[in-house]
């Protein structure tokens, strides 16, 4: 029997390894949701987001947040070894650094903060 054949009762076989995928996919999806799009609670305070959430967000590294903070173009607070950045410092980055587009053709951003 395969996985798309059903036994009486109507079940499907299917793998156990599927059914683990599965899961841990609802367990992500879950999270973000309850978390508003944060992997982990803890990177978001308020209006701040945690250096680990923003690189997670943006795809960047460590020297790239580290190059914008001792270049001045990106504010920051650390705690003991934590650092964070305003959420709307972010977005101003993205914004400044927008390439192809105009002004007038910038979409919004302001509901992403």
């Amino acid at each position: 029997m395969d996985a798309n054949e059903t036994t009486e009762e109507g079940y499907y076989l299917v793998p156990k390894a599927w059914l683990q995928a599965i899961a841990q996919k609802e367990d992500r999806i879950l999270s973000l949701l309850e978390n508003g799009n944060i992997a982990n609670p803890n990177d978001c305070i308020g209006d701040y987001i945690s250096e680990d959430e923003a690189k997670r967000q943006l795809g960047r590294k460590t020297t790239w947040f580290w190059s914008m903070r001792t270049t001045g173009q990106l504010p920051f607070s650390k705690t003991g070894k934590r650092i964070f950045y305003l959420k709307s410092d972010i977005k101003k980055l993205i914004e400044k650094n927008m390439k192809g587009r105009t002004q007038e053709t910038r979409p919004s951003l302001s509901k992403a903060a």
